[in-house]
């Protein structure tokens, strides 16, 4: 699958979390490309208007505008969402792209630990605000940006059974996170069963040389991330391991423009690189 192979998106209307770096950034200029009517999700207007400007600077067939999101502060999810809701009639295809990884044990203004927050709560309630203007689309689509970083965590009988559980800080900065990412997982897969009409599906984009791993700093220190981001530079120059950041959102747009995923119904499915 390539940025090629997307089709046509005019008149489709899509919101991408954290669309303004990485696979997120690469996700939101090709929708643009396509035709769509992109709403970038990110917590800086700043940072949100430079992406929007580079990819403006692209000439797409499709528009770029921002959307205030906090992940890490569900007040923030509620206003997005009534936001988006105030101007847009449907939504064709959500994006939970946004996450952070291996960061400092710390609870958000919520009470909830901040990986899981960030990367499944606020994602979960944005979902559900928005599940309407989802169900009125043609062709609705849940795309959750996970990770193999789920195999982190080893789910048990009390796993995401309460606040207390979940906020657990578990025996590593990874543990939490790969319990974030699994939840993903199993987000995808009980919104197909819920929700038929809408194909949703969770992805592994596969390991991309992103600001991802800023966290990794936070939590281990400079030197530890400097070595962690120049061995996945390492592992791409030798072994051919990881992928850029355009070929990193190939899966995630797979699954949510590809028309092959509609007419074979695939949904509550988790997708590795590229496309499979």
């Amino acid at each position: 699958y390539t940025a090629k192979d997307i089709p046509d998106q005019t008149g489709k209307v899509i919101l991408v979390t954290g669309g303004n770096t990485g696979i997120g950034y690469e996700t939101c200029l090709m929708l643009a490309q396509a035709g769509a009517k992109v709403y970038l999700a990110a917590r800086s207007e700043a940072r949100a208007n430079a992406a929007i400007e580079k990819i403006r600077a692209r000439n797409p067939k499709g528009t770029v505008q921002w959307l205030k999101l906090d992940l890490q502060d569900l007040e923030s999810v509620r206003s997005a969402a009534q936001s988006f809701s105030n101007k847009e009639s449907k939504l064709d295809a959500l994006f939970n792209n946004a996450g952070i990884m291996a960061t400092p044990y710390q609870l958000t203004k919520d009470g909830i630990e901040e990986q899981f927050q960030t990367n499944h709560v606020g994602p979960f309630y944005l979902t559900r605000l928005l599940l309407g203007k989802l169900e009125r689309a043609d062709d609705p689509r849940i795309v959750n940006t996970s990770s193999f970083g789920h195999r982190f965590y080893t789910a048990n009988a009390e796993s995401f059974t309460s606040l207390e559980e979940v906020n657990k800080t578990c025996d590593s900065t990874w543990t939490r996170y790969g319990q974030s990412k699994l939840a993903n997982i199993l987000f995808a897969m009980e919104l197909a069963k819920r929700h038929p009409k809408i194909m949703s599906n969770a992805v592994h984009p596969g390991f991309i040389d992103t600001e991802l791993s800023r966290g990794t700093g936070a939590s281990y220190g400079k030197v530890f991330q400097t070595l962690f981001d120049w061995s996945i530079k390492l592992g791409a120059s030798v072994v051919g391991v990881t992928l850029s950041p355009p070929e990193g959102a190939l899966t995630q747009l797979y699954v949510g423009t590809a028309k092959k995923v509609r007419t074979d119904a695939i949904s509550g499915r988790f997708f590795v690189p590229i496309a499979k």
